[in-house]
C-alpha cells in the first residue's frame, strides 16, 4: 500500500461523505493533498458505484 493510500485510509468515511455531498475530485485532492489519480483509485475501491456514476 502506497504512502498516499495510507494517508487517505484513516479519513475514508469523511472523504466518502464529502464526495457523496458533491465535493469535486479536484477540491478533495487539494484538501487531502493527494494526486487525483490516487484519490480516484481509492474512491473506486471504496465505493465503485459512486465513481462510476461520477464518470
Amino acid at each position: 500500500m502506497s504512502a498516499w493510500v495510507r494517508h487517505l485510509e484513516w479519513k475514508r468515511e469523511q472523504i466518502l461523505a464529502q464526495h457523496r455531498e458533491g465535493m469535486s475530485l479536484d477540491r478533495l485532492c487539494a484538501v487531502y493533498e493527494v494526486p487525483p489519480d490516487v484519490l480516484r483509485a481509492c474512491l473506486a475501491r471504496w465505493e465503485p458505484e459512486v465513481t462510476s456514476e461520477a464518470g
